[in-house]
């Protein structure tokens, strides 16, 4: 999988825009590993509340000065920031207070990451209708895998021609994209098309950038 390569910008003038129950990552300061937590509340300018993840001795850690970094996306961007542990508690849940943080940094992605999965999709070009599956997926387009018949209209498809996708992607959401056919390539029974995304409304975009964002963090 293609890594982003990410422009960071630090701002301490940023203001942190977030909602409860953004997923977020933590790492403590010298690890690598990322673990999974959640917004739970906040005092503006004084406190964030976090859910301790679900790491065997990772309560340990969290002791009260212990430095964390937290990222989370916003709008299709990266926002992170370094922060310290107050305290945490265990009861009436187990949940970990950090300080609020002074300034934010902001990862633009510059180039696309590419997921490796299996979408099945339903592809309409002016070939008919055909049953496909999306095996790598970007926030610029696709690789599309047919399984076709020697007799088939979709081998006729070629390159600058328009397709729709239609498929359950966004956490199993339907959604519709439009691209148009950049290569084609057959072997035997298996035709496999790569595909650039045209028009994309805004909002779809930013979706599909969060959903490839979240669902690498897992690979």
């Amino acid at each position: 999988m293609q890594q982003a390569v990410a422009l960071r910008t630090r701002n301490p003038g940023m203001k942190l825009d977030i909602q409860l129950g953004t997923k977020m990552l933590m790492s403590l300061y010298g690890s690598e590993s990322k673990h999974g937590t959640e917004l739970i509340g906040l005092n503006p300018y004084e406190y964030l509340i976090l859910k301790m993840p679900l790491v065997p001795g990772i309560r340990n850690r969290m002791m009260p000065g212990e430095g964390l970094t937290i990222r989370y996306m916003f709008q299709g961007t990266i926002i992170g920031f370094k922060t310290h542990v107050i305290n945490h508690i265990s009861k009436p849940s187990s949940l970990v207070f950090v300080e609020f943080p002074d300034s934010l940094e902001q990862y633009e992605l510059r180039s696309d990451k590419r997921l490796k999965c299996i979408i099945p999709t339903e592809v309409h070009s002016s070939h008919g209708v055909h049953k496909a599956a999306i095996v790598d997926l970007s926030a610029g387009g696709c690789k599309i895998c047919f399984e076709v018949k020697s007799s088939d209209a979709v081998r006729k498809l070629d390159s600058d021609e328009m397709l729709v996708i239609k498929g359950n992607l966004f956490a199993g959401e339907d959604a519709t994209l439009s691209c148009v056919c950049r290569n084609v390539e057959i072997e035997k029974s298996t035709m496999t098309v790569g595909a650039a995304f045209t028009d994309l409304d805004p909002c779809v975009s930013r979706r599909l950038r969060e959903y490839i964002e979240t669902v690498s963090t897992f690979l």
